[in-house]
């Protein structure tokens, strides 16, 4: 090895650090400001496509007046459209475990203070 100073490779790993930086920032994105890289932008839009085509007819046949989509028609009511959302919500959104296990909970609290009371 011939005059390798430590300077050169510090460098040369700096270098080669930023370049997988860049590459990966090109791909992914940088930051939670600007997630979004090449992959999110081109590949997965192309993925999924099909699968927002899918759900798009799913939601259409499912709920009939589509929630926060469609507007106020004559023949759904008011009643019907909260339970469209309320569907919506616990099928896709919420998990409803935890709040059906507060309920368990708070059954079986209120059964105890009304044996205690017996």
């Amino acid at each position: 090895m011939e005059n390798v100073k430590i300077g050169s490779i510090i460098s040369n790993v700096g270098g080669f650090v930023s370049s997988l930086t860049g590459f990966f920032v090109f791909l992914f994105g940088a930051n939670k400001l600007a997630p979004w890289g090449f992959f999110q932008k081109y590949v997965f839009k192309c993925l999924c496509i099909r699968y927002q085509k899918k759900l798009i007819n799913k939601l259409k046949t499912k709920y009939e007046p589509i929630p926060f989509v469609s507007g106020r028609t004559k023949n759904v009511t008011l009643e019907e459209r909260v339970q469209n959302i309320e569907n919506i919500l616990k099928e896709y959104y919420l998990d409803t475990d935890f709040l059906n296990s507060l309920l368990i909970k708070r059954n079986k609290v209120n059964d105890n203070e009304y044996y205690d009371k017996v």
